[in-house]
């Protein structure tokens, strides 16, 4: 993890009004150069699908608000810089927790490690992260879910950590330091908790944007194409 503190332009270049629910605030953001952010952040997610299928298929769309347009992103590179901006949790305090959950996934699949700057902005840190989760809507779904699960992890078996936070989906359970933004995505769960465990056993699924590059519904399937609804997910028990 850098300690050299990055910082983040959040004016974005571009600005979009999404239909979105909310997610605590806990929002993201691409950056281009100089660090400015190069879209107003979200809360959901799947706004990346839109964003990856437009860079690699050379195929504008617009979904729920935002429209992408091809060349926004450098695609020569080998990694991409997401800012994650906690609303009113400090990020920071998460950083060694984002990053090393996070490079369990990295290393089960051979990728290159992600590694996360902190800013001069104690409520935001920067992911640096590998091309290779981008290529294709379920692989990059499940990189973000891994992304919104990572905030309470310390150590050891990522899997067993995964089953340990998996009870935290009846409030009552939680403890009191709690991040809220973590409650969506341990309720997804009951689906994704072996499809990740396929992932940390080096599998991953092999669907790529340029399969779609010609449907009509691109909210299905662009937008919607993530680690709950790709039926052929690799999937594994889970005792």
């Amino acid at each position: 993890m850098s300690k050299d503190l990055m910082h983040v332009d959040l004016t974005p270049i571009k600005t979009f009004r999404y239909n979105e629910i909310s997610n605590y605030k806990f929002q993201f953001f691409l950056l281009g150069e100089n660090h400015q952010a190069l879209h107003t952040p979200f809360d959901c997610k799947d706004y990346f699908h839109e964003i990856f299928f437009t860079e690699y298929t050379g195929r504008s769309i617009e979904v729920y608000g935002m429209e992408w347009q091809p060349g926004t992103l450098n695609m020569e590179s080998d990694t991409f810089l997401m800012a994650l901006s906690g609303g009113s949790v400090q990020l920071e305090g998460y950083a060694k927790s984002f990053q090393k959950f996070l490079n369990s996934f990295d290393n089960a699949l051979r990728f290159k490690p992600t590694k996360v700057h902190l800013t001069d902005n104690p409520l935001i840190i920067v992911l640096e992260f590998s091309k290779e989760w981008t290529v294709g809507g379920p692989l990059l779904s499940a990189y973000t879910t891994a992304i919104r699960l990572a905030a309470l992890y310390e150590k050891g078996d990522a899997l067993e950590y995964l089953k340990k936070i998996h009870e935290y989906k009846d409030d009552e359970k939680r403890p009191a330091d709690f991040p809220k933004f973590m409650g969506k995505e341990i309720a997804r769960l009951d689906i994704t908790l072996r499809r990740l465990a396929a992932i940390l056993q080096g599998q991953k699924p092999e669907c790529f944007w340029k399969e779609y590059k010609d449907t009509s519904n691109t909210t299905r399937y662009v937008h919607d194409l993530g680690i709950v609804n790709y039926q052929k997910f690799p999937s594994v028990d889970v005792d």
